[in-house]
């Protein structure tokens, strides 16, 4: 089982958003999918480059979510493949109240929807494996 080590508990979104890079005018859209009072996950749409991840690694970078009219400044803490996780330089929610509700409402439907994809996709590998060892026997 794995630790829990965030300071906060975090909330699913499935907010639009974009990353700058420090004091470079480089940025990478991204949608940021776990948030806490503290950070975020970040879902990138390709693999980080060699040369952003250089960039990310040495400090700071803005977060920008433009549904919710926010700019926090926040440092990398992890980088996994398309995912980057961040920690907010100053503590506090990305959610305003009034909106909480809805993305509640949007994140179990998004989790629904990512349970359904992935029950798909066992389904497809067992009919796979099923009409690969029927053409073995013929």
């Amino acid at each position: 089982m794995k630790m829990e080590r965030r300071k906060s508990p975090r909330q699913r979104s499935f907010l639009h958003g974009f990353v700058r890079l420090g004091d470079q005018n480089y940025s990478l859209d991204c949608v940021v999918r776990d948030v806490s009072e503290t950070g975020a996950k970040l879902r990138l749409k390709f693999p980080i480059s060699l040369a952003a991840l250089a960039r990310m690694e040495r400090g700071h970078v803005e977060l920008h979510i433009p549904e919710k009219r926010k700019i926090i400044q926040a440092s990398v803490v992890w980088v996994d493949n398309c995912e980057v996780g961040v920690s907010f330089s100053v503590p506090g929610s990305i959610a305003d109240p009034a909106s909480t509700a809805a993305d509640a409402e949007l994140s179990d439907r998004v989790a629904r929807l990512e349970a359904e994809i992935t029950a798909l996709k066992q389904l497809l590998n067992h009919r796979e494996k099923h009409r690969d060892s029927k053409a073995r026997v013929a």
